[in-house]
């Protein structure tokens, strides 16, 4: 299966999750919803063994995995629309103190670290564009994680 026939599976698998939510199971509204996507990939990503496929493999899962779920479930309308402004949504993000430039002291880890920092920015996006219908999306670092 190519790279691409992949990534169209992926999304047609969170765009039917979304609707079946809806058309399957009857929610009409979503409240709050926890994306929880977190991979930490292949031991280390390290400077020395940094690889696209390693990099984009965590990034897929815990960056772009998130966005997906938002996008669809937005269009399936149980989150945000018109419907939003009577009827908000809260979206959380799990994130990861490791995703912060600013705490980085260690170094390191950069297909993880990169995944989150690119999360949190785009979450912060997600709750500008979508806060005038309704959605307030906000980040969480729940600690340490084994």
């Amino acid at each position: 299966m190519s790279a691409k026939a992949a990534r169209n599976r992926v999304e047609a698998a969170v765009k039917a999750w979304a609707s079946d939510l809806r058309h399957k199971h009857g929610v009409e509204r979503v409240g709050t919803a926890i994306l929880n996507a977190g991979v930490y990939g292949d031991g280390r990503v390290e400077l020395d063994t940094l690889t696209t496929d390693a990099m984009l493999s965590v990034f897929k899962t815990n960056a772009v995995g998130p966005l997906l779920c938002i996008r669809y479930l937005r269009e399936a309308g149980l989150i945000g629309g018109k419907q939003g402004r009577n009827n908000p949504s809260l979206v959380a993000a799990v994130s990861s103190k490791m995703g912060s430039v600013a705490d980085n002291t260690s170094g390191g880890t950069y297909a993880y670290r990169a995944s989150k920092s690119a999360l949190n920015v785009a979450i912060r996006s997600v709750s500008i564009d979508l806060a005038p219908e309704g959605v307030k999306a906000v980040l969480l670092h729940p600690g340490y994680v084994r």
